[in-house]
């Protein structure tokens, strides 16, 4: 069976300075057990739906990769955000994130008929924190394969 690299990158922001930190072929130890090997993750800077660089990199090998090992497979595309901001707002800007992702995979080539996109703002955060806070982490939008029932 295939698995998608453990690929990603965490973006830290300070003030509008963002650090990227990459991890690259990561095998065990607590980034591995927060990381699926199904799953792609592209972070998003405060209060935005447009990919940053490294974003439109990870969707690059997203792509690439889905296209030579999971040819035809369905796709899921999760839009996310902190808890920082009303709850209405940050659904539709989770909303806003996955149909970025998303648009751009179909840009690429992916048919739309292969992808899910659905949103859930600060609910069912990846890494859940107290009302109001900001953690960047959770403004992620997530890539999973649809993983078959047979």
């Amino acid at each position: 069976m295939h698995s998608l690299s453990r690929l990603d990158a965490f973006v830290f922001t300070t003030a509008s300075m963002a650090v990227c930190i990459t991890a690259l072929q990561l095998h065990g130890g607590s980034y591995a057990a927060a990381q699926s090997d199904l799953t792609r993750r592209i972070f998003f800077t405060h209060d935005s739906s447009q990919i940053t660089l490294e974003g439109v990199r990870l969707v690059d090998l997203t792509y690439d990769q889905l296209t030579h090992d999971f040819p035809g497979r369905i796709i899921v595309i999760t839009g996310h955000t902190d808890s920082t901001g009303p709850k209405g707002y940050n659904l539709l800007l989770s909303k806003r994130r996955a149909h970025s992702v998303a648009d751009a995979l179909v840009r690429r080539g992916i048919p739309k008929e292969n992808i899910i996109v659905q949103w859930k703002g600060e609910v069912d955060m990846p890494f859940p924190t107290s009302d109001g806070v900001g953690l960047v982490l959770n403004r992620v939008v997530e890539i999973s394969l649809r993983v078959n029932s047979s």
